[in-house]
């Protein structure tokens, strides 16, 4: 057992110093770097489905997460200690980048909006906010103000920087922005990649789509017990105010410029 936690904390210090801070999966030599909330779950899915060793896996019927808990077939979890330039199995890194605003009001909506977090996180909001906060009155601007106060190394990954999953050596022609679906696709066919027929009946814990409509109001000092009333949140950008836009530039500042230096 010793031996074991050890293996463990030896393999975690590998992969920060390496730059790679996520849980990566290898299929056809390429190496997925996931990032959370920008779709690992399905692109796991797929890296899985083209695993050899893994010939069981429908993502039609349960995620990758639920494939490994009930097989423990983890041979698409990369899990060596080399480094993956160093790696002569890797032939490219892949990693997918989301535009900073859109991934942080996904995040609220999936974590806030859909589900009733427990009362112990609207706790631990209270008390960084230094104010009550009820769960039924949560807004985004409580928020981003919670994430701002909140030093990265405490977020939680899936309102972490994105840079933080970003190894540091990564090539330009590794990064792919997740509003490129045709790029991306393009990239796992020429490396012959193979996609289930029927991508869209995905399990839907694999394939998480929110729908948003057109529509343009100010939503970010509506409370979640308002949002979950509309019948389609309206769009992503609704969320952002001006004085919103320049708190995220402050906390994603190395994320936008990820981002925007992309052709």
């Amino acid at each position: 057992m010793v031996m074991r936690r050890r293996s463990r904390y030896v393999l975690l210090k590998a992969r920060k110093a390496f730059g790679v801070n996520s849980n990566p999966v290898l299929a056809k030599n390429i190496l997925y770097i996931p990032i959370p909330k920008n779709a690992n779950s399905y692109f796991t899915s797929i890296f899985i489905y083209n695993d050899n060793n893994c010939k069981d896996f429908d993502p039609r019927k349960e995620s990758a997460i639920q494939y490994w808990e009930r097989t423990k077939n983890h041979s698409t979890r990369y899990r060596s200690l080399i480094p993956p330039r160093l790696n002569k199995k890797i032939k490219q890194r892949f990693v997918i980048v989301r535009e900073p605003g859109n991934r942080i009001v996904s995040c609220f909506v999936d974590k806030f909006v859909k589900i009733n977090q427990k009362s112990i996180v609207y706790a631990e909001v209270s008390k960084v906010l230094a104010k009550k906060i009820r769960p039924e009155q949560f807004t985004f601007r409580d928020f981003i103000k919670f994430v701002e106060a909140i030093p990265e190394r405490f977020r939680n990954p899936h309102y972490s920087t994105q840079a933080t999953f970003i190894p540091k050596d990564i090539r330009e022609e590794e990064l792919f922005r997740l509003e490129d679906g045709r790029r991306i696709e393009k990239f796992l066919v020429e490396n012959g990649f193979d996609f289930p027929p029927n991508p869209e009946d995905f399990t839907p814990s694999a394939r998480k789509v929110t729908e948003y409509s057109e529509l343009e109001m100010p939503v970010a000092d509506m409370p979640v017990c308002k949002l979950r009333d509309l019948s389609r949140l309206p769009c992503q950008k609704s969320f952002l105010t001006s004085d919103l836009k320049k708190s995220l530039d402050r906390i994603y500042k190395e994320d936008f410029d990820i981002y925007n230096r992309m052709t």
